[in-house]
């Protein structure tokens, strides 16, 4: 190290020096300074001539000590039996009286001055002895055996000892057992961990394991952890510390109670939720903002249930009930200053007198006081305005709704309103929009029909719409009827049934006077007009039937159509029978047409010119009258006799004698060669195919001639002619 003057340097103590320090030695001999390591010179002091070794060794001269414990002898003497004499002074002596210590041959403590007095007190203590000191004083250990005790107190009152497997204090006389100081502490003997802790005018804190468990303050007591009690246990407020939950009071086994003799019971969380649980399961809390939560822990009302199946059961306890005892209430209370008072209720009262059926009761009110406005009973049926519900009757539901002025019941959506008005012994529904619509359904909402803004009745369609099906009734009395149906005839648009009797099926009115009638008569269907000469038809099986304006069947009375109103067509698959109901007064047959008719000559031929051919027939009956102009566009040495071929229909030859035959009119144009007499034309048949044969009387009344050889090419032949046919 470096220089440093003695004046600089600091004392040295025995804790300070280790035996590698050196010490400073100068050497007067050889005008030297040397150094020695504590170590040597605690050496040299153990072995070296006029010092006392450590390890043993014979001192001259005195020896002061403050306290001496030894194992053998003293100066030759044995402590240990020379202990009788000290158990004599204990027993008999009063150690505060000197004459009394000097004649048990010991000494004074004022005499025990010197080494010479010591050696002197030539008695021993005996362990029965009781010795009395006015003070001690030792700087080493009192050594006590197993169940010897340090006993204080005039009546052993406060006693310390060992009993070989425990160590006490015990306070076992009058008063209490004080430990003072201002800084108490119990500790394991290692002095490694605190088993309590007490300061004053502070805190005391208890531990378990070294961590604190128990600790007061200024308001109460701080616990870590749970506090388990098997009694009843009793605290004047009681703070428990932790940051989780399981700092709890715990009850092991059996039931747990927090009771208060009296006054209240307050359980206060500072800004967070008190929790109420089982088996370490939250069960039921009160948030900071006082809302209670039962099986939530997130309540957002005043009291908030939550589970599968929620369930807030009032019970009556009474085992006898009466007609109106109520099985539990629900009040609803206003604190307002100008109306105190019970303002709605929801009340379960017997209804029978014997406890088998109940009403639920519904109250509101006004002023602090409520009065029922509804019930439901038993049943199931509901009373508004009235707790009498009636109308009811087995598997019946009612709703019973009554009213000083009328009973009303009200929808509405986002301002859009609908009513149900009863009104003396009037019922108004109504739709409270200027384009809204009543509208009735069924099936899962489905619309069957619905009155619209216009006051339309719209049956099956939700607008007037003909291409839609469904039915439409005007306010002005206007009806439209739409029916679809995939198969003809089946389906009607309109259906009306009479049973029973003959009569009217539809009433038709005109200014409140009936004007005519759709009825049954005898099974058929009957249409007439009730004015005065008017007639009508009976539909029968096969038959219409003309009627008078009663409806009774009428003959020869009624026209079909007038001079100036007449009938355009008339089908008839039949006949008609004009001017008589007999045979020869039916006609049958109507037709026209056209038919295409050919040249047949004896020998050669005579070709038509097909653009120049016309020909047509008329049929009424069995009177067939056929007309036609056909054009010659090329002949080849035609002869003999000149016919027309194809006449529509055959003709009637029943007549017999040929009286059949009848005469055709005929017309020949651009002839080859002129005819010599008058042409003959007549239509017969002739191979099953009725024809016309031309021919020329040559100016002879009593022969004819053949004229096919007098056509050319470019002749023409016009004819007519009626014929009978089958």
């Amino acid at each position: 190290m470096a220089d440093r003057k003695i004046s600089e340097l600091t004392n040295i103590t025995g804790a300070n020096l280790a035996d590698g320090d050196e010490l400073v030695v100068v050497d007067t001999s050889a005008s030297e300074t040397k150094a020695i390591t504590f170590g040597e010179f605690k050496n040299a002091l153990d072995t070296a001539t006029g010092f006392v070794s450590i390890t043993g060794d014979t001192m001259t001269g005195d020896l002061t000590v403050p306290n001496v414990i030894v194992s053998g002898n003293v100066d030759g003497r044995d402590v240990s039996s020379d202990g009788t004499k000290l158990d004599t002074v204990e027993t008999n002596a009063d150690v505060t009286d000197t004459a009394n210590v000097t004649a048990a041959g010991a000494l004074m403590d004022s005499e025990l001055t010197s080494e010479a007095s010591v050696k002197a007190l030539d008695q021993g203590v005996a362990t029965t002895d009781s010795p009395t000191f006015a003070g001690l004083t030792t700087t080493a250990d009192v050594s006590f055996g197993d169940n010897d005790k340090a006993i204080f107190g005039a009546g052993s009152d406060l006693q310390i000892y060992h009993d070989g497997s425990n160590s006490y204090i015990e306070d076992a006389g009058t008063g209490n057992l004080k430990l003072l100081g201002n800084q108490l502490r119990l500790k394991n003997s290692p002095e490694t961990a605190n088993y309590l802790q007490a300061n004053n005018g502070a805190d005391v804190t208890i531990y378990y394991n070294g961590d604190q468990k128990l600790a007061t303050t200024s308001t109460g007591v701080d616990i870590t952890g749970g506090v388990t009690t098997d009694a009843y246990s009793y605290l004047n407020g009681l703070r428990i510390s932790g940051a989780d939950q399981s700092n709890t009071i715990y009850q092991p086994t059996g039931n747990m109670a927090i009771t208060t003799q009296a006054g209240s019971l307050t359980m206060f969380a500072e800004a967070n939720p008190i929790i109420f649980g089982i088996s370490s399961t939250e069960k039921m809390r009160i948030d900071s903002s006082g809302r209670v939560g039962i099986g939530t822990s997130s309540p957002d009302t005043k009291l908030h249930l939550e589970a599968d199946t929620p369930v807030f059961r009032l019970t009556n306890p009474q085992t006898t009930s009466s007609l109106g005892l109520s099985m539990g209430k629900i009040e609803w209370e206003t604190r307002d200053s100008s109306a105190v008072g019970v303002i709605g209720y929801i009340d379960v009262v017997d209804s029978n007198n014997f406890g088998t059926t109940f009403d639920m009761a519904f109250a509101t009110g006004q002023s602090g006081s409520a009065t029922e406005r509804m019930r439901i009973d038993s049943s199931g049926n509901v009373g508004i305005g009235t707790s009498s519900i009636a109308y009811t009757s087995t598997d019946r539901s009612v709703v019973h709704i009554e009213g000083l002025a009328g009973a009303l019941l009200a929808l509405e959506d986002t301002g859009a309103a609908s009513y149900l008005f009863q009104s003396g012994n009037d019922l108004l529904v109504e739709n409270d929009t200027t384009t809204g619509s009543l509208v009735f359904g069924t099936n899962a909402s489905t619309e069957r029909m619905r009155i619209d803004s216009s006051g339309r009745l719209l049956v099956g369609k939700t607008s007037d719409d003909n291409t839609v099906t469904g039915l439409v009734m005007n306010g002005s009395g206007f009806t439209k009827i739409v029916r679809s149906s995939a198969t003809a005839n089946v389906n009607s648009v309109l259906q009306l049934n009479r049973l029973a009797s003959d009569g009217d099926i539809i009433d038709f009115r005109k200014d409140g006077t009936t004007v005519g009638s759709i009825g049954t008569a005898g099974g058929d269907l009957l249409i007439h007009s009730s004015a005065s000469s008017h007639v009508g038809l009976r539909l029968g099986e096969g038959y219409v039937l003309p009627t008078n304006n009663s409806g009774a069947t009428s003959d020869a009375a009624a026209d079909l159509g007038l001079s100036v109103n007449r009938f355009k067509d008339l089908y008839l698959s039949g006949g008609v029978y004009l001017g008589g109901t007999g045979s020869a007064n039916h006609l049958d047959d109507y037709e026209t047409g056209e038919f295409t008719a050919t040249i047949s000559c004896g020998s050669g031929t005579i070709a038509l010119d097909v653009g120049q051919r016309k020909c047509a027939y008329t049929k009424i009956g069995k009177l067939v009258h056929i007309q036609g102009s056909l054009g010659i566009g090329a002949i080849s040495s035609p002869s003999g006799e000149f016919r027309i071929v194809g006449a529509p229909f055959v003709m009637d030859t029943s007549l017999g004698d040929q009286a059949e035959i009848s005469a055709a009119s005929v017309a020949l144009y651009e002839m080859a060669s002129n005819i010599t007499g008058l042409l003959n034309a007549e239509i017969s048949m002739d191979a099953g195919v009725a024809t016309i044969l031309i021919r020329d009387n040559g100016g002879q009344t009593t022969s004819v001639q053949n004229i096919a050889n007098k056509f050319d090419s470019d002749s023409i032949v016009r004819f007519s002619v009626q014929y009978m046919t089958t």
